[in-house]
């Protein structure tokens, strides 16, 4: 690996012992790049990958859509007990039951839609259809257990781009993009023409560490509040217990507003 085209990583030694653990293990890690108090410590790339190329971020979309739900919330255009089909009346199916009438926001957010089956995963189901996420009838009561779906964060980017009549990238450009100096580039959007709210985005390295340093400064950005504090507060914390319910895995932990929380305490 290198750093910025230079040959050998920058930082402590400690990034040259971690690098060459990496390398005997011969994982694929295209970078690496460790921040403390917003101070870059290391940095390292391997070629052809360099701090220009974007990766597209998969489910770490999720947490950039949560953003954009929490601006939505901050601007009065939503709350997050809102439910589905008041915001997308047209979806409303002949004969809805007590469940799908009850579906909000938060349930989207929390992952406790109460569909038990991943409604959309590529490449099982790559072409993502609304209509049959909010037309299925959940299994369970939403909100009474997680179930990972990628269907809820393609939901609330629908809703996000209901409410404010704009791309999700068009809406958080001005808001969250612009002032963390992140490129807006094209975004997946489907054959819906909805942006793919569940692994569509594309950073670099530096722009996802920076979006990272942005939730640690609790929305604070070069003197302006970015996002609202209360609102990383509130989808960083503990929301709806995960599978296995506290045991030692990460995935046991807890899930927050389209954030993972692990075993370090951390998000």
């Amino acid at each position: 690996m290198r750093a910025n085209g230079s040959g050998s990583a920058t930082g402590t030694a400690g990034t040259g012992t971690l690098i060459a653990a990496v390398e005997s293990e011969a994982i694929d890690l295209h970078s690496i790049l460790v921040m403390q108090r917003g101070q870059v410590l290391a940095e390292a790339y391997r070629p052809p990958f360099d701090a220009q190329t974007p990766h597209r971020m998969y489910s770490v979309t999720k947490s950039f859509v949560s953003s954009a739900v929490g601006l939505a919330v901050a601007d009065g255009l939503i709350a997050v007990d809102d439910r589905v089909l008041d915001i997308l009346p047209e979806l409303r199916p002949a004969d809805p039951d007590a469940r799908q009438e009850g579906l909000s926001i938060r349930h989207l957010l929390t992952m406790s839609s109460g569909h038990r089956q991943v409604t959309l995963a590529p490449p099982a189901r790559p072409v993502p259809s609304l209509a049959g996420f909010v037309g299925e009838r959940p299994a369970v009561e939403p909100g009474s257990r997680f179930d990972y779906n990628n269907s809820c964060s393609y939901a609330l980017a629908a809703i996000v781009e209901r409410v404010t009549g704009e791309t999700l990238a068009d809406y958080l450009r001005p808001r969250l993009l612009e002032p963390l100096g992140i490129a807006v580039r094209p975004w997946l959007r489907t054959e819906e023409g909805i942006t793919n709210g569940g692994w569509g985005l594309h950073l670099t390295t530096r722009e996802v560490s920076r979006f990272g340093q942005l939730l640690v400064q609790h929305g604070l950005w070069e003197g302006k509040q970015v996002l609202p504090s209360a609102w990383i507060d509130e989808a960083t914390g503990r929301r709806v217990d995960c599978w296995g319910n506290g045991g030692s895995a990460d995935w046991t932990q807890g899930y927050g507003y389209q954030f993972w929380l692990d075993s370090h305490g951390t998000y």
